[in-house]
Order: C-alpha cells, then sequence, then structure tokens
C-alpha cells in the first residue's frame, strides 16, 4: 500500500494522539503498544481499509480512548 502526503498527516495526528494518551496516563504503555501493532499489521497485512480508519478518521481513535478506558474501569 502506497501512502499520499496526506496519509503520512493523518497518520503523524495518530501516533501523536495515542502517544500523548499515553503521556497524560490515559492509556498505559501496553495499551498503547497495542493499538500501534494492530494499525501496523493492518498496514503489514495490506487491510487498507482498517488502516485508512484509523488514520482519517478521529472517531476512531476516540471511540478506542473510550472503550480502553472503560475496559480499564470495570
Amino acid at each position: 500500500m502506497k501512502l499520499s502526503s496526506a496519509d503520512h498527516n493523518n497518520m503523524d495526528k495518530l501516533l501523536g494522539n495515542i502517544l500523548d494518551a499515553h503521556a497524560s496516563g490515559k492509556v498505559t504503555r501496553g495499551e498503547a503498544i497495542g493499538v500501534l501493532a494492530h494499525i501496523i499489521s493492518a498496514l503489514a497485512i495490506e487491510n487498507p481499509q482498517e488502516f485508512n480508519n484509523w488514520i482519517s478518521d478521529p472517531a476512531v481513535f476516540e471511540r478506542w480512548l473510550n472503550d480502553t478506558s472503560q475496559h480499564r474501569r470495570s
């Protein structure tokens, strides 16, 4: 899968959001690693729909963040 400049910019934003969530204590190191592995795997197995959902739709990150936080509380 070839990434456009816009894809790179969106990926940078997503990576920043994940790192910021970890730095602020919203997610653990393991949770951040897990979601990064998921996103990288989607790219590696050529699942462009999953990868593009993560990098182009901020709601996907927000849902993950909320779900992760709720899961930790239960």
